[in-house]
């Protein structure tokens, strides 16, 4: 018999976020952000600075390739979204 007053045990996490999970680095990012609302915003000041070395290192290649990059990424999420 359960107690009462013991909290809810958390579901099992789904098939694909284990396999996700499963990757070295960007599984211990993503477990990482779960963990702490706070944490979603260092990950997004350490991409700002990721880039912002790419741009003094690269310069004009570092500053247009990742927003290349982004805009395929936008227009796949578009599909997706007007696809329902």
């Amino acid at each position: 018999m359960q107690d009462p007053s013991a909290p809810p045990s958390p579901a099992a996490p789904s098939r694909w976020r284990r396999i996700f999970h499963a990757i070295p680095v960007i599984g211990w990012v993503a477990r990482d952000i779960e963990a702490d609302s706070a944490n979603i915003t260092w990950a997004l000041v350490a991409w700002v600075a990721f880039w912002g070395c790419c741009i003094l290192l690269f310069g004009l290649p570092g500053l247009i390739l990742p927003a290349l990059f982004m805009t395929a990424v936008m227009f796949v999420l578009l599909v997706l979204i007007s696809r329902g």
